[in-house]
């Protein structure tokens, strides 16, 4: 992930594995809460993670898709 961050210009077959993780790990987050008695504390910052993780990947995709339409990929 360091190396894609450092690009100036990234190929989207790179971007989009960390975007699937990223939802992954959304996805189980909630998954965890509705499967485990955490406290009211824990369930929180799990959730409040997880809210920041999925906008990391809507950033993710609007990023992929800003340089796709100014034409800033490189052939995968």
């Amino acid at each position: 992930m360091a190396y894609v961050g450092s690009r100036t210009y990234i190929k989207p077959g790179m971007v989009w594995p960390i975007i699937v993780l990223n939802i992954l790990w959304t996805i189980d987050s909630f998954v965890l809460i509705a499967r485990t008695e955490a406290t009211t504390l824990g369930m929180a910052f799990v959730a409040f993670q997880a809210v920041v993780v999925f906008a990391f990947a809507v950033a993710q995709i609007m990023g992929i898709k800003r340089q796709k339409a100014e034409g800033r990929f490189q052939a995968a």
